[in-house]
Formats: C-alpha cells, structure tokens, sequence
C-alpha cells in the first residue's frame, strides 16, 4: 500500500515525506493526519531497530502504518500501536474495526494485539510452504487481486511475499 520499497537513504525519507505532505513526525498514537479522505497515516519509532538495522541498505526508525474508513468500520494496515488513546478513539468514532491487514510477515508488529483488543480478524499473505512454521499467524488469506471490503483489492508485489491494497474510494 503507498509502497515505496527498494528505496533507501535520501530516496526513501524524500519519498516518506511526500507521502505526509512535506513533514515527518514522530507519532505514537494519534493520527498524524488525515492524508486522504477515509485515510490516516501513523507513524512510530519501531521498538526493535537498531544502528545495524539503518544504513544505506537498511531501514530507518521510522516506520508508518494505516487506518482505512470502510462501510463496517475501521481497517487497520501493518499497525505499530506505542499508544492506543488515539487509536481507540478513531475506532469509536468510526464504527468499530473492521479488521487488520498485515502487507507483509515482518509487519506483524503490534496485528496480535489489535486483534485481540478490537475482536478482529487478520487479512495476510499465505506462507510458502516451506516457512510456514515460522509465519505469523492470520485468520483469513490474502491472494493476488482478491477483493476485500468497499472494493479494495490486496495485490502481490514484485518481491513475492508482500502486498499492495488498491483503495477506490481514495483514488
């Protein structure tokens, strides 16, 4: 979704900050912004990096997450809760959650725990078969092109192990 990987260093922070309107902010729970209409972006230090995790080829601290407004409630994509006031809220106020989506086996971040806590099931990308005892758990496959609610659509990327979401309403 609003992919950008392959980037690193200069690339990759330029095209974060497109994405967030020009600025980058620290988050922890509350929206950064709504970017688009039905459409918040988050972001959070990630608890696990660290200084051999960045690097030109690495990752930075910084990572970003998702909530999308569907017609039965909240979407929540690759989420990283480090607060859940602001998030709670949102759900609230926008009807509940609908359920989560995990992009890609790495991203399981904080998808157990919002699960748990919003009674909502897990949307990821099935597992090859020969990792399949070490993939995070999830209740419902994702294939490519599979349509999912409001005709979002969950697509496999080039690297073969993560997603995309085609989100209409926002296009």
């Amino acid at each position: 979704m609003l992919h950008h990987g392959g980037l690193s260093g200069e690339r990759a922070r330029t095209a974060r900050r497109a994405l967030s309107g020009g600025t980058v902010r620290r988050m922890s729970g509350a929206p950064s912004r709504e970017v688009l209409k039905g459409l918040w972006r988050f972001e959070a230090l990630h608890p696990d990096w660290t200084e051999e995790d960045g690097g030109e080829d690495g990752w930075e601290p910084e990572v970003a997450w998702w909530a999308l407004e569907t017609s039965r409630g909240i979407l929540l994509i690759d989420p990283l809760i480090l607060a859940w006031e602001g998030l709670d809220e949102l759900v609230e106020r926008e009807g509940g959650c609908a359920g989560v989506i995990r992009t890609l086996h790495w991203h399981q971040r904080s998808v157990a725990e919002v699960a748990a806590r919003y009674q909502a099931g897990v949307w990821a990308k099935r597992p090859p078969s020969q990792t399949e005892q070490d993939w995070p758990p999830f209740d419902r496959p994702l294939e490519d092109g599979e349509p999912l609610l409001d005709g979002i659509r969950a697509f496999d990327l080039e690297r073969g192990d993560e997603l995309a979401l085609w989100l209409p309403a926002q296009s």
